[in-house]
């Protein structure tokens, strides 16, 4: 699922143009925060997940990847991040092993809530 996002990145990034390595890297980054939020969503809405402990796990995953905290703000935040969750609500399978919609779709559906 990992090298999905990183691929729904480029295509991003392509379809945007951004040419600073910065942005990149916030970008990606809150691509990856998105779809994490998206599948604990999916968890907590279709399999009991706890919303309490999906929090303090999202929250350890965080704190053992620091680069990661930026963008953890920004999607916790941001009513942009809720509606990127929100948008891809639809596209994800009842187990949320992952999207059910190609890197394309999912690149072109969530670029308008990245910035």
């Amino acid at each position: 699922m990992k090298s999905k996002l990183v691929t729904i990145a480029a295509l991003v990034f392509i379809a945007i143009g951004l040419p600073v390595k910065a942005e990149d890297t916030r970008i990606k980054n809150r691509i990856f925060v998105v779809g994490m939020l998206a599948r604990v969503d999916c968890a907590v809405r279709y399999q009991g997940y706890d919303p309490v402990l999906a929090k303090e796990r999202i929250q350890e995953y965080v704190n053992e990847n620091p680069h990661l905290k930026a963008a953890y703000i920004w999607g916790t935040t941001s009513d942009k991040a809720m509606e990127a969750v929100q948008a891809l609500r639809p596209y994800h399978g009842f187990d949320c092993s992952g999207f059910i919609l190609s890197e394309e779709k999912a690149g072109q559906l969530m670029l308008p809530y990245l910035k």
